[in-house]
Order: C-alpha cells, then sequence, then structure tokens
C-alpha cells in the first residue's frame, strides 16, 4: 500500500468517525427551529451480504438523518434490534427528522415494523445470489448446520428462520439433504429471506421501496437520488463517491456448485424481484 493510498484511507476513516458526532451537534442546533415536525423513522432490510451497509453509509451522509449501525450497543443486542420501547425512545429523543435503522435479523417483521413505528418506511436491499453467496462463503462456512437445525430439530437457529411461512418451510425441507454443501445452503438463506419481501406483500406497500444492490453499481446517480427521494431527504451527487462495489464477489466467474432445485427457486425469485423495482427517472 502507498503512502498516498494509506493517507486516503485514513482520512476516509476519520470522516468516518467524526461525521456522525458533527452531524448531530447540528441537528440539535437546529431542532428548535424545526417546530412539531412530524419524526419519520426508517428500516432498512434485506438478507446479508446483499449491500444493505452501503445503502446505510449512503443515508449516513444526508445531514437529515441519524443512523444507527447493527454494531451500535444503544439499538442492538448481538446484532439484533433492541426491544420496540428502545427503539421507540432513541427515534423520540434523535434530533434528525429522520431516523434510520438496520433491521436485517427483523426482515420478517418490516411489515410490522413500519406500522408500529409510523410514520416509518422501508427500503428492502437484494443482490443477485450468485454475488450474495460468494460473498456468503468468504465469511461463513455452517449454513448447513443453519439448515440442519431448522429442518430436523423445528427451530429457527435464532432469528434465521424467524417468520418463515408453512410453504418457505416445505421448500427447504425438500431441498435439505445431509450432504448440502455450503454454496447451496447459502442461496438457501438468500432464497428464504428474500421471499419475506413478497410474503409480507410489501410489493403493495408504497411504504416501502425495493432497491437492487446491481442497479446502484450501474446506475449509481439515478439510484442513489430515488432512495433520498422516497426517503424524503436531500441529495446531492457528491454522496455517490462512497459507494463502491463488492469487487472480490464480482471478479470470481466460475459456476458455483448450487443444488439444481435451490438454484431454479432462486432464479425464479430473482425475477420476481427484478419485476417489481420500481423505474429510476432521468437526469
Amino acid at each position: 500500500m502507498t503512502i498516498a493510498t494509506k493517507i486516503s484511507s485514513f482520512t476516509t476513516r476519520l470522516e468516518h468517525l467524526s461525521r456522525p458526532r458533527i452531524k448531530r451537534i447540528r441537528q440539535r442546533l437546529v431542532r428548535p427551529f424545526n417546530g412539531d415536525a412530524p419524526k419519520l423513522n426508517l428500516f432498512v432490510a434485506g438478507a446479508q451480504r446483499s449491500g444493505t451497509n452501503m445503502v446505510m453509509d449512503l443515508l449516513e451522509r444526508s445531514a437529515q438523518t441519524e443512523v444507527f449501525h447493527e454494531r451500535d450497543p444503544r439499538a442492538f443486542d448481538n446484532y439484533e434490534l433492541r426491544s420496540d420501547d428502545v427503539i421507540e425512545s432513541l427515534a423520540r429523543r434523535s434530533p434528525a427528522p429522520k431516523v434510520v435503522f438496520k433491521a436485517l435479523c427483523e426482515s420478517q417483521d418490516v411489515g410490522r415494523l413500519i406500522q408500529r413505528f409510523a410514520p416509518a418506511q422501508a427500503i428492502w436491499v437484494y443482490r443477485d445470489y450468485e454475488a450474495t453467496v460468494r460473498s456468503h462463503v468468504r465469511k461463513w462456512t455452517g449454513m448447513p448446520s443453519t439448515m440442519r437445525i431448522i429442518v430436523e430439530e423445528g427451530g429457527t437457529d435464532g432469528w434465521r428462520g424467524r417468520g418463515m411461512s408453512a410453504e418457505t418451510r416445505e421448500f427447504i425441507e425438500g431441498c435439505y439433504h445431509d450432504d448440502l454443501n455450503n454454496e447451496s445452503a447459502c442461496a438457501l438463506f438468500w432464497y428464504m429471506r428474500n421471499v419475506l419481501f413478497f410474503e409480507q406483500a410489501l410489493e403493495q406497500d408504497s411504504r416501502c421501496r425495493l432497491v437492487s444492490y446491481n442497479r446502484l453499481m450501474t446506475e449509481t446517480k439515478a439510484s442513489a437520488r430515488d432512495i433520498f427521494d422516497f426517503a424524503g431527504l436531500r441529495f446531492h451527487p457528491g454522496y455517490c463517491r462512497f459507494v463502491t462495489p463488492d469487487r472480490a464477489a464480482t471478479r470470481e466467474t466460475d459456476a458455483l456448485p448450487i443444488d439444481s432445485r435451490i438454484r431454479e427457486a432462486c432464479d425464479n425469485l430473482l425475477l420476481r424481484l427484478e419485476a417489481s423495482l420500481v423505474p429510476l427517472r432521468g437526469d
């Protein structure tokens, strides 16, 4: 790594740490002039390794937001949102007009969350399953065990299988076998978490916006503007320079060893997600 690269990395990290603090001070100074403007809550959901962190970081660029990442102990316990009372208290005390919470482990509860914390919205981020699985298997090797627990022990393995429909459970039981490899299990996980979008009828809910990671990478400015417009936030094109692709997952091109039945289900669900995207407006 060159000296210039190290300096750039350090500068970016320093800004990432200091920006929320500076923004919060400004918001507290402005808050008395906002009168009784309604507090709006936004939940960012989807499946792991789908680009939700990037969307959270993008939203954090706005001077109008306070963003609670899943590593924030004020709002999360072991990556899961704390109780409704805690979340409500954090949102109420926030000086920001828009309070953003990560809700990955709560993707099955998005419909309930936007109702419980109204006025509220949700953004559901998805990524094509091949790239998601490539990113997933670099970090986790135990997904077959998760599927075994769901199938054989009648449990959910914590939040992972929570909220699934009887139809999804039946599908997982039909796909699971003792030799299920990690790639197939991760693809099955992608399916069971993203199908929750339709099982909650979120494609019909105007309070929820479906966001494509791939489209955010290829049509960055228009996709980012759509996110900000949906959330009622002012947009600046400069925010887009912080949107960077996961190059490690896109460099690999070899076909993944995913069981055919699981691959077919993922292909069909991906087509369904793509068909549910809202067209982007031009510049």
